[in-house]
């Protein structure tokens, strides 16, 4: 008895000890290591970009949580307002998720710069202190077209010689109107007429003039047809009067620099060429000084000086949009002599 009490004793620690050793080994075979494995955490900053008040409080994230963006409710910027969070590579809008990449994030606010408002240009503008906006080449180049000069009107100055030019545009599918009105003396001869209405369509471009004694309204018809490419574009020039109310400065925005102190767009050298018109008599200038201020999308001020010419050139542009070219009825062809 006492033998079989024994041996029961000692089956019975045998196994005690046997399991816990068979539970270690197999810990030991990569089933489970029986230790919790501590996943890195990763730091979300937001940071304000010259914001004041306090940004979002940095927050921790494991690999592949989901995020979600806080918003700019916190801090402020004066003269901006807040567009959108940026990750370093692409915009990520406040209230937006993202998963948590293995690395640190830092989302920096995004600002728009708030532009104040500003009165209609008028004739009573102070064009000397205007401040210029800021613009892209294509901004550039659209503000010295046909469409960016619609219905505004000019004062120009070169000396003691003043007048002021009026511009309407109007496209249409295939073609548009046109008027110039000059207010001053032209060649010494004071008018205040419609000086030229027209409509180029397709192929063919009609002038409108008016018989200042009888008032009767006379059309001509031209022809573009079969015209060579310099001579097309210097008829449409010659016909819309844009040699009256600018330099051509479109495609020429890589030559200026803005200038901070100074509120414009500034050039001075003599590498800078300029058509007053493009027409076959008329030369080629280069331009030694010139100042541009443009104004929500709009030409506002250009100062010019050419190289040998006899004084400096200013002109103001204002009252975009109320030159409206209007094609005269009951018009009669042009009496041949």
């Amino acid at each position: 008895m006492k033998k079989l009490f024994s041996a029961l004793l000692a089956l019975t620690m045998a196994f005690v000890l046997i399991v816990p050793l068979a539970a270690c080994g197999d810990k030991g075979n990569g089933k489970d290591t029986g230790k919790d494995t501590e996943e890195t955490e990763y730091t979300l900053t937001y940071a304000a970009n010259g914001g004041e008040g306090t940004a979002p409080a940095a927050e921790h994230y494991k690999e592949g949580a989901t995020v979600t963006v806080k918003p700019a409710t916190t801090f402020t910027r004066e003269g901006y307002t807040f567009k959108t969070w940026n990750d370093g590579s692409k915009d990520i809008a406040a209230g937006a998720t993202f998963t948590m990449p293995a690395k640190n994030v830092t989302l920096t606010a995004q600002w728009d710069e708030v532009k104040p408002q500003r009165d209609p240009l008028t004739k009573e503008t102070d064009f000397e202190a205007l401040f210029s906006d800021k613009v892209t080449e294509a901004e550039w180049d659209a503000a010295f077209s046909n469409e960016g000069f619609a219905g505004c009107s000019v004062d120009y100055s070169m000396g003691d010689r003043e007048m002021t030019f009026q511009f309407g545009y109007k496209p249409f599918d295939g073609g548009y109107d046109f008027c110039s009105r000059v207010l001053g003396e032209v060649d010494g001869v004071a008018t205040m007429q419609d000086y030229i209405i027209a409509r180029v369509e397709g192929t063919t471009a009609t002038a409108y003039r008016t018989n200042p004694e009888t008032g009767k309204v006379y059309y001509q018809d031209m022809s573009l047809e079969g015209e060579d490419e310099r001579t097309k574009i210097s008829r449409e020039w010659y016909l819309t009067f844009r040699s009256m109310i600018a330099y051509d400065l479109s495609g020429k925005f890589s030559e200026f620099t803005y200038d901070e102190t100074a509120h414009a767009y500034t050039y001075s050298g003599d590498t800078l060429k300029v058509d007053y018109s493009p027409m076959e008599a008329m030369a080629v200038y280069t331009v030694e000084q010139a100042t541009v201020k443009l104004v929500d999308g709009k030409v506002a001020y250009v100062r010019i000086l050419i190289s040998g010419g006899p004084d400096v050139e200013t002109y103001k542009y204002y009252d975009y949009g109320k030159t409206v070219p209007v094609i005269p009825e009951n018009a009669e062809p042009i009496p041949q002599e």
